[in-house]
């Protein structure tokens, strides 16, 4: 991850919480390599077990971070 972004910033959305699970919705930016900008929603949900995570899912536009880590030619 660090070799493709850098100056990460994650601001947390939402965290819910019911039984063994647990979703997280975050917005992610960072800078590309050559200086572009970066920036995705991301949901994370969690199936714990006890005190440790037993599975993590996680889900974004992956279109639209396609285009913006290779560009729309690609």
């Amino acid at each position: 991850m660090h070799r493709l972004f850098s100056n990460i910033d994650i601001a947390f959305r939402g965290i819910y919480a019911d039984g063994d699970v647990v979703i997280v919705e975050e917005r992610m930016r960072a800078t590309l390599p050559g200086g572009k900008p970066y920036e995705n929603d991301y949901c994370l949900v969690f199936a714990v077990a006890g005190d440790r995570i037993r599975e993590v899912r996680e889900y974004m536009d992956t279109r639209k971070g396609w285009r913006m880590v290779f560009g729309e030619e690609a």
